[in-house]
């Protein structure tokens, strides 16, 4: 792939907007799949030299591509960056993108979703990953993960099917009954075998790429609740065959999003897995948060630093016994106080 004269000087345009700082442009470089010194390409001139020296040594190169999904990969770019790449991208696969992402997260709810938040970036793009596997404990903040899904989908335009929890008489066959009616599929073919049978979820899985094929929009199906010992095996199998199906690309409207926080529920395809694992929350990261937090928006009213906010969160927070009690303390004060930085911010 290569850039024209007028996409380098649009993409040379896009990366002067979003990163009028160098630094947080050469960390992106220097991470995989680019792994690049901006100061080993370009000569040290202008912004906008240097910029274009990049993209032109990128083209000339032959490393166009991996930049691109590089930034598209990228943690907290921006919207407008991430359309004009996927504009250049046309009908181009990024290589460095897999259709299955497995995502382990550890750590309190809300506090330790950065992870979470980067990989839902991904699954928004064109040509991001299919399906999102997300494992860990229970403090891991499984319904604040699902409401985040959840909110992306919807600023995405997405429609969002999240089934009521399964009970122990669930079957597969439940649930794809679900699914063809709330995404207006039809009615699926009658089964003569027992919802057990490999064979007959094999076909439960072939029927619902079929009939959703002709979807006009996208949707996300969040499924929950897997980390119960009395789930059905018909579930199993039924979430590990919609796995590998979506995660190969069929449907082509459908992202398929698994909260098995115990263990995994559905096996990816061989060659597919993306491990992300994520470092245990303490101080360090909530500080890190909080100063992202106010740098992006505004410091609380009555308050004077993030060190301050700190010591606020944490104040009795060792004296809480239960784990999950301690988790769930630590991310209301950390919500206050982003609902704080918010009015803050809009002079309230």
């Amino acid at each position: 792939m290569k850039l024209s004269s007028a996409e380098t000087l649009q993409l040379v345009k896009g990366l002067t907007e979003a990163f009028p700082n160098r630094v947080k442009l050469d960390m992106i470089l220097a991470a995989p799949p680019i792994e690049k010194s901006l100061a080993r390409v370009v000569t040290g001139g202008t912004l906008d030299a240097d910029y274009f020296q990049l993209v032109q040594a990128a083209n000339d190169e032959g490393w166009i591509g991996r930049l691109l999904d590089g930034l598209r990969a990228a943690d907290g770019v921006n919207p407008a960056l991430l359309a004009l790449i996927d504009g250049f991208a046309g009908t181009r696969a990024p290589s460095t993108v897999p259709a299955h992402l497995e995502l382990l997260l550890e750590g309190a709810p809300f506090v330790n979703q950065r992870p979470l938040r980067h990989a839902l970036l991904s699954m928004t793009q064109a040509h991001g990953p299919k399906v999102l596997h997300v494992t860990g404990t229970p403090a891991s903040g499984r319904t604040y993960s699902q409401y985040l899904i959840a909110h992306v989908a919807c600023s995405v335009g997405a429609r969002i099917n999240v089934p009521l929890s399964f009970e122990a008489t669930t079957t597969a066959r439940d649930v794809i009954l679900d699914l063809a009616d709330q995404m207006k599929l039809g009615t699926p073919p009658t089964l003569a075998d027992g919802p057990q049978d490999p064979a007959a979820v094999t076909r439960m899985v072939r029927w619902f790429a079929i009939a959703a094929s002709e979807l006009k929009e996208t949707w996300w199906l969040i499924f929950d609740g897997f980390d119960s010992q009395k789930i059905d095996d018909s579930v199993r199998m039924l979430m590990h065959g919609l796995g590998q199906t979506i995660g190969n690309g069929q449907p082509r409207q459908v992202r398929l999003f698994l909260l098995a926080w115990d263990s995994p529920i559905s096996g990816p395809p061989p060659g597919r897995v993306f491990g992300q694992d994520v470092q245990p929350f303490d101080k360090l990261h909530v500080k890190e948060y909080l100063d992202d937090l106010v740098s992006q928006f505004a410091m609380p009213s009555g308050m004077t630093s993030t060190d301050e906010i700190l010591a606020l969160c944490y104040e009795g927070w060792d004296t809480v016994p239960d784990p999950m009690a301690r988790a769930t303390t630590l991310t209301m004060r950390i919500q206050k106080i982003a609902q704080a930085a918010l009015a803050a911010k809009a002079g309230m």
